[in-house]
C-alpha cells in the first residue's frame, strides 16, 4: 500500500524534480496495472484495511497544475483510474509565482477544468 505523489505530467523541461513526462507516467500506470494494483482516491485509501490490501495505491497531484488536466487525466481516464488533485484555489486559472526565479511560470487548472475533473 502506498500513496504516489505527482506534481507535473509534462514534456516541457523543468528545473525541479517534480515533473514526469506523459510517456513515463503512462508506462508507470501500465506497470502498476500489470502488477494487479488497485487504485483509490485518498479518501477511499484511508478507509482501507491496511493489512488486507497490499496492492492498493492512491495517486495524488499537488499544486493543481494544468498539465494534470491536459496530460495525466486522459491517461487516467483511459485506464479507468481515480486520483486526487490538491488545488490551491488562489491560483486557479493563474500562473504560479514560486518558480519565477527559475524563469518558469506554470499555469494552474482553471475552475472549468477543476469541475470537469470532479465530475469524472
Amino acid at each position: 500500500m502506498c500513496i504516489l505523489a505527482y506534481h507535473m505530467v509534462d514534456s516541457s523541461f523543468s528545473w525541479g524534480v517534480t515533473r514526469v513526462t506523459p510517456r513515463l507516467f503512462e508506462k508507470q500506470i501500465q506497470l502498476l496495472r500489470a502488477a494487479g494494483t488497485e487504485f483509490f482516491t485518498v479518501s477511499e485509501y484511508l478507509q482501507l484495511d491496511q493489512s488486507a490490501n497490499k496492492k492498493a495505491i492512491a495517486i495524488t497531484f499537488d499544486d493543481g497544475y494544468e498539465s494534470i488536466f491536459t496530460n495525466a487525466f486522459p491517461i487516467l481516464e483511459l485506464h479507468n483510474i481515480k486520483a486526487t488533485v490538491f488545488v490551491n484555489p488562489n491560483y486557479a486559472g493563474h500562473y504560479n509565482t514560486w518558480d519565477a526565479n527559475f524563469g518558469t511560470r506554470i499555469k494552474h487548472l482553471d475552475w472549468h477544468q477543476i469541475r470537469q475533473l470532479i465530475e469524472a
